[in-house]
């Protein structure tokens, strides 16, 4: 009886703890309280899963040019992590509130229809380390990005796991890129969903020295710790 009792309490602690580290190390309890996606001490980041997050942020982005097909906190997150940002939103009102709220490197953009919304990126004559598809019109973006996308770099799509990104995914992949899906909770939804990255083998985009340990990660682990 007395095994029982603390093998109940250990599954209890266990439960405590996984909730404890997605509700408070990750701040999903706080994304949802305050309707907007940011971390455990409110700075903004993209609405993208956990895991990718966490796979960006171990990465030297410093002389990293990014356009976003998309805008909101992401672009705050990447203008903090790199050295220019250019972001096109093809809703007005938003449009202006993330205008409002940009970084000296950022660059947002009002694509009001289709047409514009996509030669934002195609105007600029210029070509980017890294591109996200993460707003409208995607499958249309992706020919675009594709063009727009300097040797080595890499293209994010989030919500891959959806029936369109399912086909930019595809048509990312005939044009030989190579998908990495990370699954899992992002910020303020309460079900899982798919951020992909999509690289090529010529990738030159390196990793940082100290990438630091993974969100919610024993500090030191101890044997009793690890379960093999």
């Amino acid at each position: 009886m007395l095994s029982q009792i603390k093998e109940y309490y250990f599954q209890l602690a266990s439960i405590f703890r996984s909730s404890r580290i997605l509700a408070c190390d990750y701040g999903h309890f706080r994304s949802i309280r305050e309707r907007q996606a940011v971390n455990a001490v409110g700075a903004p980041i993209p609405w993208y899963t956990y895991p990718a997050i966490e796979f960006l942020n171990t990465l030297d982005l410093s002389e990293c040019n990014v356009f976003e097909f998309g805008s909101g906190n992401s672009s705050i997150f990447w203008a903090g992590r790199t050295k220019h940002v250019t972001s096109v939103e093809d809703d007005k009102q938003w449009f202006e509130h993330v205008q409002a709220r940009k970084q000296g490197n950022q660059v947002v953009l009002y694509g009001k229809d289709k047409a514009s919304y996509i030669a934002a990126l195609v105007n600029h004559l210029q070509r980017y380390d890294i591109i996200v598809v993460d707003g409208r019109w995607r499958l249309a973006c992706i020919p675009a990005s594709i063009a727009a996308l300097k040797p080595g770099g890499f293209i994010v799509l989030d919500n891959s796991d959806r029936s369109e990104e399912k086909l930019c995914a595809d048509l990312l992949r005939t044009n030989g890129f190579f998908q990495v899906d990370f699954n899992g909770f992002g910020a303020i939804n309460s079900y899982c969903w798919s951020t992909s990255i999509f690289l090529k083998a010529d990738i030159s985009i390196t990793r940082k020295l100290n990438c630091g340990t993974p969100v919610g990660a024993l500090a030191e682990p101890s044997h009793s710790d690890v379960i093999a």
